[in-house]
Order: structure tokens, then sequence, then C-alpha cells
């Protein structure tokens, strides 16, 4: 029996076509032909091919998600991309900011520790009630340095006083 097919047009990116055929269309006998193929078809219709103009802001818009350990949820109002493209231009200078401020703050404190010594910011944390081990462990973690460089510089042969 020949029963009439019908065209479906499927857009959208690339990499999620897979998911899309999983979840819809795989249970229906199909048949997949180039879309390009189909245009000549339709007047006045080409296929666009350039680049993506927003797919730096959507990269840019993914970091920001990751960095603030977030879940994108669905938008409660309607903007046109130019606007959301601000938005998020906006905030990822203002969180590439704060992360350089957060490195210049840690670099300082570093260097604030740095100007101890390493028996003075033992026993720094010692006086808070921390017993040994923990107090190694966070002086390291200030300096930046593993456990075993503080260890070999206080029990070590060249013993820092």
């Amino acid at each position: 029996m020949i029963e009439k097919m019908k065209l479906l047009h499927i857009t959208g990116p690339r990499d999620d076509i897979d998911r899309v055929m999983d979840a819809y269309i795989s249970r229906y006998e199909i048949h997949f032909e180039n879309a390009a193929a189909n245009l000549s078809s339709i007047p006045d219709a080409r296929p666009f091919a350039g680049t993506n103009v927003y797919k730096d802001t959507f990269a840019r818009a993914k970091q920001l998600w990751d960095y603030v350990k977030g879940e994108p949820t669905a938008a409660t109002e309607k903007m046109k991309p130019q606007e959301a493209e601000k938005i998020i231009d906006s905030a990822y200078d203002l969180a590439k900011e704060i992360m350089l401020r957060r490195e210049e703050l840690r670099q300082e404190e570093i260097a604030a520790w740095e100007s101890m010594s390493i028996a003075e910011h033992m026993e720094y944390y010692e006086r808070q009630g921390m017993d040994g081990k923990a107090a190694m462990k966070q002086v390291a973690k200030d300096r930046g340095v593993g456990k075993r460089e503080i260890y070999a510089k206080l029990h070590g042969p060249e013993r820092e006083t």
C-alpha cells in the first residue's frame, strides 16, 4: 500500500537533533532528506549559511550559569534578543570584574600570611582551637602549598623559627 508522505521541517541546533529524534520522531516511519535539496522548489528561499550571531553570547551566558552554579529556568518575561544580549554582556563583564577582584584579594591574603613565619601562622590557628593537623592543613591552604611542604619546614632539618 502506498501512503502519501507529509513534509516536516525540523529546525534547531544540530547537536540536539538526536535527542529530538529519540524523544518524538523515532516511533514513526520516516524518511529523511537534506533540507537544502528541497529549497530549490521554494521560490525566494535560501539556506542561511552564516554563523549564529548569538553563539558567543550564548557561551558567555552558559559560563555565567556555571559560575553561579544555578540551573537556567524559563524566562518570566519576553524580551528581544538584543536586550538579552546586553544583559548577558553586562552580567558577564561584572562577573569577570568580581573574579579578578577575588583573585587580587587572594593574592593579598597570601602575601599577608607569608609575612609571618609558618610557626606563627600555625600558632594563630591553634589559638583558635584547631588541632595541629587541622592548623597545618589550613596554613597550607592559606599559603597555596601542600601540607608536606609545611610539615617539612616545621619539622625538617632547616626548621623555620
